[in-house]
């Protein structure tokens, strides 16, 4: 066929092209979308019904109206961008007759790409179905255009996290794991309401900081979510941590840079911007590498055994950022370790930060000592899996340690210490330990890091035994025959 006479549409995704015709033709993605225009014309009879009775319109209107038309439109891009993409891709893996993953050719971070660009062209269309009634909301007067395009700026990362967490949950391919992104939308529309209703927020804005928050957290989510997505749906014996990894790495180098520059442009110290930026970053860097690492196989493939690198220097940072669990341990323990031996990083010359980055830290360490754990239990008892003992870990040392403190507290009782400290967000209680001294940072880990070190030392035989698995084979011809 001759090229210029192939219609434009074969040039775009064929994944793209495959979820736009299956969300138009969905009668419940239809029936949401009708749904969503009923919600706000039930806001508009409402303000007609107010002012019937009252005679004349409340000057706030417009923003009450303008928060509801919001609220109501979040909800049914929960729904629909939600659960409704995270359903629908997760039916997808569940069927191996639906599966794209082995029906085509196509390269896995293709096919995820082809899922968020239909997520976000079915995005851009419900807001376009909300513009008439904003404006409606603008001419009954109350809330300026600025105010406006602050709340549309401050959803707009926080939907596309929305939006990249559900195409990972499909992606995972488990069906209990959508129940967590149900969760999720719930919490995140109730804060969505205290934040639209508080006053501060209309009248005064948010600061930089809160700013930074509200755009750099959602979008370093979007980009882990879609990593992970292309990992979750590629081969089991392919390099799937790789890009995460990789990633993560990409992130400590450049977070830090960009809170740096923004204090740059706000007149803030940009050195103390930089300390702080750099230990948040890197503490949950740390939390998400060995808590992936926990969930990773334990014994390296074919294809990366094939793939290493001959010279040790290279295999070493090879078996730090391929796949496997042993490698992400390590990977997660050193970039510790650097935390940890730079003081100045933990401190800051704003004394509110202390505890914040004790907080910070401390999580990463326990969290790093619950990964090595599961690590070690899978390689004692390799019938469950590294999730499995995660998940387990998990439990019992997060929600006993809280269970129990609450019911010594209920019954005036004085308070486990030996069971509290095994929690991450157990707190020494004295606010003189969060200083820049390396010995008073020794003393504010001394509950944390013993564990974590007991955990590593436990866990060093299936790392080092990872590590001998790639080292290189001897062949004949390497090592030729000593007889004549």
């Amino acid at each position: 066929m001759n090229i210029a006479d192939r219609d434009s549409s074969d040039w775009f995704n064929p994944v793209l092209i495959k979820e736009l015709r299956q969300f138009f033709h969905n009668r419940i993605v239809l029936s949401l979308m009708a749904l969503l225009l009923v919600g706000q014309l039930l806001v508009l009879l409402m303000v007609r019904l107010e002012h019937i009775s009252s005679g004349e319109l409340p000057d706030d209107l417009g923003s009450a109206v303008f928060t509801s038309i919001i609220v109501v439109l979040q909800f049914c891009l929960f729904l629909i961008c939600g659960v409704g993409i995270a359903q629908s891709f997760l039916q997808e893996r569940l069927n191996s007759e639906l599966d794209f993953c082995k029906l085509t050719a196509l390269s896995p971070a293709r096919i995820i790409r082809g899922k968020l660009g239909s997520a976000l062209v079915l995005l851009l269309f419900i807001h376009a179905l909300c513009l008439p009634f904003v404006v409606i909301a603008y001419f009954l007067r109350g809330i300026a255009i600025l105010q406006m395009l602050q709340v549309v700026v401050l959803l707009l990362p926080m939907t596309l996290a929305l939006v990249f967490s559900s195409v990972l949950v499909g992606a995972i391919g488990k069906k209990g794991v959508i129940y967590f992104l149900a969760f999720g939308g719930i919490y995140y529309i109730s804060m969505l309401v205290m934040v639209l209703n508080d006053n501060r927020f209309w009248s005064q804005g948010m600061d930089m900081a809160e700013w930074l928050m509200v755009v750099v957290i959602p979008l370093f989510w979007s980009g882990l979510c879609y990593v992970l997505s292309v990992a979750a749906i590629s081969h089991p014996m392919a390099n799937r941590m790789f890009p995460a990894r990789i990633y993560l790495l990409a992130m400590l180098v450049l977070s830090p840079a960009a809170v740096a520059g923004l204090a740059a442009l706000i007149d803030e110290h940009v050195l103390d911007s930089l300390k702080i930026g750099f230990s948040i970053t890197a503490a949950w860097v740390v939390v998400i590498l060995a808590l992936l690492a926990a969930c990773e196989r334990s014994r390296p493939s074919l294809h990366l055994q094939s793939k290493c690198p001959r010279h040790v220097l290279l295999r070493g940072g090879f078996f730090l950022l391929s796949s496997g669990s042993g490698g992400g341990i390590l990977l997660a323990a050193l970039l510790l370790l650097s935390l940890l031996g730079c003081p100045l990083a933990l401190s800051s010359s704003n004394t509110d930060w202390y505890e914040i980055l004790w907080n910070f830290t401390n999580i990463a360490i326990y969290m790093l000592c619950y990964a090595a754990l599961a690590v070690f239990l899978h390689e004692l008892m390799p019938r469950f899996s590294g999730l499995a003992w995660l998940s387990l870990i998990l439990v019992v040392m997060l929600l006993l340690p809280a269970v129990i403190s609450a019911f010594t507290s209920t019954l005036a009782a004085p308070r486990l210490d030996y069971l509290t400290i095994t929690s991450p967000f157990y707190s020494p209680g004295n606010t003189g330990i969060y200083s820049a001294s390396a010995l008073s940072a020794l003393v504010a880990y001394s509950h944390s890091l013993p564990f974590a070190a007991a955990a590593l030392l436990l866990a060093s035989p299936a790392i080092f035994r990872q590590w001998q698995a790639l080292a290189p084979k001897s062949t004949a011809a390497e090592n030729p025959s000593s007889l004549p």
